[in-house]
């Protein structure tokens, strides 16, 4: 882990732009490219800065070894400076050249300045520079690598100065210790940087997974709160259904009230188209759709609810029914239901004969519900069920198919038939 790693955490829009970059490619293959982006960054950025001030101090560097007539200290001056420059300007090397380039220049530039102007001179601070460059950018090998190259540096011109090839103003023994002090100093401080930035990396590596791991947690929290959010409205819809539903019965039942007489067999009559809208919401499925019902089971449920009311010697009754799952909306359904219930009831109070058979059908054809309703008795001569009068029943059962969107044909022969036909796509249906 390099010297970036704790600079991502140090300078606030370093840190957002490696966050939104992990955020995008959390994997670890995209943290190293990342990684080694900011090493980039942070390198131009270095020569830049090493550009704008190193020309402040080329200035004098060049006047006092031009006026010293230290000519090599002036010529790598200038190639230095000049190799800094276009490191800095140019777009298209790597953060490894550009290290690479940040560390042969100070090594050139400590060893001109340390043979030009001795132990008095700048030159062992280049040579330290370029061992603490490395530990900073660099990895475990370019660590090493620096360090024996100012080792060797720094041994040859110890070796120079023994053989009396460079003079020196300091004696051999200062240059020695001076020298060993300075190769020791920079092991140290390499091995301090390197092992501290690291560490630092890993804690900002740690904070960074925390941080991906806590966001997804957000995203998480979100989705489930959203969801949460959904499901809430879907429930607040239905219930709101439902009332209008409820109220909807209410006003059913107060007509259905307001049309029966005060008498004992009115009351059977009003019980029977009651459990009618009851049958309805028996057939709910509180873990489906608690809106829509299977007209089957709801007529199955009208018809027992008949025979057992209104069953007396004589009656025969029956019922057949497809398997068929044909679903139709509350409305409909309860319409639906009480006009059977009418249709049945009037069947077993009024049909005369010996034998009266009642019979339930029902099948579906195509996008129709068929529904036929038939017993054998004969009509009466007066009342309900005449072919000259129409009362309130009649009046009630083709009131209620005309709400639900159904079309009735009555037959009188042997008996009296009903043919119900109830369009699915107007009652709502689902599969």
């Amino acid at each position: 882990m390099t010297f970036i790693s704790a600079l991502r955490y140090t300078f606030p829009e370093m840190r957002a732009n490696h966050v939104n970059r992990t955020n995008r490619s959390p994997d670890s293959e995209s943290v190293t490219a990342s990684t080694a982006e900011h090493v980039e960054h942070v390198l131009t950025d270095f020569f830049r800065l090493f550009a704008v001030i190193g020309f402040v101090a080329y200035v004098p560097s060049m006047w006092g070894a031009i006026s010293s007539r230290l000519w090599a200290i002036a010529v790598v001056d200038t190639i230095a400076y000049a190799v800094i420059v276009y490191a800095a300007l140019s777009r298209g090397l790597s953060s490894h050249k550009k290290l690479a380039i940040l560390i042969v220049v100070s090594l050139g530039v400590g060893t001109t300045v340390l043979i030009g102007t001795g132990m008095s001179g700048a030159g062992y601070i280049w040579l330290m520079a370029a061992a603490i460059f490395s530990a900073i950018f660099g990895s475990v090998k370019v660590i090493v690598a620096s360090i024996a190259a100012v080792c060797g540096i720094l041994g040859a011109y110890v070796l120079f100065v023994v053989l009396g090839h460079i003079e020196t103003d300091s004696s051999i023994a200062i240059v020695g210790i001076v020298t060993s002090n300075l190769v020791l100093v920079s092991i140290a401080v390499s091995y301090v940087l390197h092992s501290l930035l690291s560490r630092l990396g890993c804690l900002a590596d740690a904070q960074v997974r925390l941080s991906q791991h806590l966001n997804a947690e957000l995203e998480d929290n979100i989705a489930v709160r959203k969801s949460l959010d959904t499901t809430l409205q879907a429930k607040r819809n239905v219930l709101r259904e439902l009332d209008h539903r409820v109220r909807n019965n209410l006003q059913i039942v107060l007509s259905l009230m307001s049309m029966v007489p005060n008498d004992a067999a009115g009351i059977r009559e009003l019980r029977s188209r009651v459990l009618a809208i009851s049958a309805v919401h028996d057939s709910l499925d509180p873990a489906g759709n608690a809106l829509e019902v299977d007209i089957a089971d709801v007529l199955a449920h009208a018809f027992a609810t008949v025979r057992s009311d209104f069953d007396r010697p004589g009656l025969t009754w029956h019922i057949a029914r497809s398997e068929a799952v044909s679903m139709v909306g509350i409305d409909v359904a309860i319409n639906v239901s009480i006009a059977a219930t009418e249709i049945l009831t009037n069947s077993a109070r009024h049909a005369e004969g010996d034998e009266v058979e009642i019979l339930l059908d029902f099948n579906q054809d195509g996008d129709c519900v068929v529904i036929v309703l038939t017993d054998t008795g004969r009509p009466p001569e007066t009342g309900w069920g005449a072919k000259t009068v129409r009362g309130a029943g009649t009046a009630l059962i083709e009131g209620l198919f005309e709400q639900a969107g159904a079309t009735v044909t009555v037959t009188q022969s042997s008996g009296t038939r009903y043919v119900v036909r109830l369009p699915l796509t107007s009652a709502r249906r689902t599969s």
